[in-house]
């Protein structure tokens, strides 16, 4: 994998052996509508970092780096506004991150990252526009994507 996946790495081995405090997302708005899944996520942790995962436009991969999320207008298009997901309180607290792996497609792109916890994993995923949020990983990423995990080295 190429020097920005290194780069991936070496933010997301920071996150080993941290308490997750909560999880942001950058959330599309246009006049009565909201987006179901975010734009972009923020990991919250309790020493403060914070560690951002984007989609990027080709609609496959991401981007990792440190910082935090901002809310904007779009004018007539609409906004992107930031809210707390409450789905992922469970995994905020008292359980810690004891492990990070890259989702990797069949070309080679890193697509998404898995989280593991003590006692449950979340896996962000990049497909299309908006990173989807699972628990377990989903079968058809294996079969018709050609999805693997790979480990961080520590």
């Amino acid at each position: 994998m190429g020097d920005i996946n290194h780069n991936f790495s070496g933010i997301l081995k920071k996150i080993i052996g941290l308490r997750l405090c909560c999880v942001q997302g950058q959330f599309y708005v246009m006049e009565d509508f909201l987006s179901d899944e975010p734009l972009s996520i923020c990991l919250v942790f309790d020493t403060g970092l914070n560690v951002k995962i984007s989609g990027l436009s080709d609609g496959e991969s991401i981007v990792v780096d440190e910082g935090g999320l901002c809310s904007y207008s779009m004018q007539d298009a609409g906004a992107v506004i930031v809210n707390d997901i409450d789905r992922m309180e469970k995994l905020c607290g008292d359980s810690r991150v004891c492990a990070v792996n890259f989702i990797v497609g069949e070309e080679g792109k890193i697509i998404g990252v898995k989280v593991v916890f003590s006692k449950s994993s979340i896996y962000f995923v990049n497909l299309g526009d908006e990173l989807k949020i699972f628990d377990f990983f989903p079968d058809f990423l294996f079969e018709e994507e050609s999805c693997r995990l790979v480990d961080i080295c520590y």
